[in-house]
């Protein structure tokens, strides 16, 4: 199979594009912010599985026909851009996971109306905005293996719509609010952590569950007989 050995530069002279895949070509070379500047009508991009590097700068001017950007397992460095919502007003998808960013995670992301967004196998510090875990829309989070910290289960946690959870491989402490488990999650992930206290009782309100993983925390306590009572559970680690 044909693979270049950089982007083909005949997308240099495309103004009209919808959908652009790239995946897997282990193309080099900087992100392409050109690419979004020329196609402003764009609607997704795919270029996963590259050897894309440099920082991931943004367009300065807003695509808001833009729905989805897949750059995951690239080289991109550097912080996530401070005008990801002005840029990305419509953006559902942004999977960024496995390349080298680092420093916070930019509050702006809050501001897009995500259903997934995946920010796992980077070098990712500091605290997760409260404006993300209570999107509305938010769907599928993935913050696996950074060095995130802090207490992302505040008392009055709100998940909104969240039933996807991934914080497994990070540095998030404190314990587990009393009604983590009346939101209606599927995956739960909170292993190798440093969350603390004992599993809340009301684990068994969660009728749909299917994974939940709690190992590798510094938890104590018995395990609620409560438990008995998921009856979808599939994986089950404490």
């Amino acid at each position: 199979m044909y693979k270049p050995s950089e982007i083909p530069s005949f997308l240099h002279y495309q103004y009209d594009l919808r959908i652009l895949a790239i995946d897997r070509n282990q193309l080099p070379g900087n992100f392409p912010t050109w690419l979004l500047e020329n196609n402003t009508r764009l609607g997704g991009l795919c270029a996963r599985d590259n050897a894309l590097i440099g920082p991931l700068e943004l367009p300065s001017t807003s695509l808001p026909h833009l729905h989805t950007i897949d750059v995951s397992n690239n080289k991109l460095n550097g912080h996530i851009s401070t005008n990801v919502s002005s840029a990305f007003p419509n953006l559902t998808i942004l999977n960024i996971s496995q390349n080298l960013l680092e420093g916070p995670i930019n509050s702006k992301v809050s501001g897009i109306h995500l259903r997934i967004l995946d920010l796992s196998q980077n070098f990712l510090s500091g605290g997760v905005p409260s404006d993300l875990t209570s999107s509305p829309t938010l769907f599928y989070l993935r913050l696996s293996n950074n060095r995130l910290k802090g207490q992302i289960f505040l008392k009055d946690f709100r998940s909104g719509t969240l039933s996807f959870l991934y914080l497994n491989g990070n540095n998030f402490e404190g314990p587990l609010p009393s009604n983590i488990f009346l939101r209606a999650f599927i995956v739960l992930d909170a292993s190798n952590n440093n969350f603390s206290g004992e599993i809340p009782k009301w684990i068994r309100d969660n009728s749909r569950i299917l994974q939940l993983d709690f190992s590798k925390n510094q938890l104590e306590g018995s395990i609620p007989v409560e438990i008995c009572n998921l009856k979808s559970i599939k994986v089950l680690a404490m």
